[in-house]
């Protein structure tokens, strides 16, 4: 599992969460990501998460069909495919 901590990376605040990750050899699939909404003191994460083909929403205690949409991510996970070579 690849993840990444996109607040380290806040000189990029428009970058792309791409579906597909090749680096090198390897090539990654985005697993799910992480939603922060408020501030460091305060605030709500939600978690998104690909199971199969559908992106699921997990919001606290209710889960929902939700259409991919990975901008804003405070985190990401991406799952290891294969190896290119």
């Amino acid at each position: 599992m690849l993840i990444f901590y996109l607040p380290a990376y806040k000189n990029f605040p428009n970058a792309k969460i791409e579906g597909k990750l090749k680096l090198e050899e390897y090539e990654f699939s985005l697993y799910g990501f992480i939603w922060s909404y408020g501030s460091g003191n305060i605030g709500h994460y939600t978690t998104h998460i690909k199971d199969g083909n559908v992106w699921r929403l997990y919001n606290d205690s209710t889960v929902s069909d939700k259409s991919y949409d990975a901008g804003n991510s405070y985190l990401v996970f991406y799952l290891l495919n294969k190896s290119r070579t």
